[in-house]
């Protein structure tokens, strides 16, 4: 009897994802977020287990079990007055419930135009039989526009994403969904004039650990993971009991 509900679970997940790729439309690409994501090639949506889980794959927030902040600044292209500032807190409730907060500016200066865009997301995700989660972002956005201090215009909206993550093979093997901004992200600027910002964009992503929880071993963690949206994107990461090392970055246009 377990056995043969195993084998639906596992049914069921295979036409979850099959379904999920099938009408998939790949978007544009976000400016990503977390050091660690970005030095494994952006391929994330499968592992997320970390703060930044927030905007690789809400559903990875109920895994962590754990309080988490993380806070970044990027200099954006290596120009002056172009920056990304990100910082993402996680929150679990029990052992199947979470709930994560996210905020990102993207800044752009000189000395006579500023541009800031804000986004801040509430993120909720929920675990089933240790294998399968799902999750949630509402966001919500904000820019403003000024020349020698006076402001030129602003904008708001809102949007949606939804993840999904499947553990199978004794959770060596890990299936990401990630569907972002849902209906496409659009603001509405004072003038009554509205505009998406962010199209609807779809991630598949796995990841596969080689070894997982290693003991008495120079290697206690080696995972191979990929990422599908409008590219194709493969990377890995090495854990030893004191250091994570990402690396083996790819990344292949479709």
């Amino acid at each position: 009897m377990r056995q043969k509900t195993k084998n639906i679970q596992v049914t069921l997940y295979c036409w979850v994802i099959i379904i999920f790729a099938t009408f998939s439309v790949w978007g544009a690409e976000q400016l990503s977020v977390g050091t660690r994501a970005k030095g494994m090639g952006n391929t994330f949506s499968a592992i997320a287990d970390d703060a930044t889980a927030v905007f690789w794959n809400p559903a990875g927030i109920s895994q962590m079990q754990r309080y988490e902040l993380q806070d970044s600044y990027t200099r954006l292209y290596q120009l002056e007055g172009v920056s990304q500032n990100h910082l993402a807190f996680v929150l679990p409730f029990t052992k199947n419930f979470a709930i994560g907060l996210d905020w990102m500016n993207l800044s752009i200066s000189d000395e006579e135009l500023d541009f800031s865009r804000n986004n801040f997301t509430l993120s909720y995700s929920h675990s089933f039989w240790d294998r399968v989660a799902f999750g949630v972002n509402f966001k919500y956005l904000n820019s403003n526009t000024e020349l020698d201090r006076i402001t030129l215009d602003k904008a708001s909206g809102y949007g949606l994403d939804f993840g999904g993550l499947f553990k199978l093979i004794k959770n060596r093997l890990t299936i990401g969904i990630l569907w972002q901004d849902i209906t496409g992200t659009s603001i509405q600027h004072e003038t009554g004039t509205k505009e998406q910002i962010f199209p609807t964009n779809r991630r598949v992503g796995a990841a596969y650990y080689l070894i997982r929880n290693a003991k008495n071993s120079f290697m206690k963690d080696l995972v191979l993971a990929a990422d599908v949206d409008d590219r194709i994107h493969i990377g890995s990461e090495l854990w030893t009991p004191q250091y994570s090392i990402p690396g083996g970055e790819a990344t292949f246009s479709l």
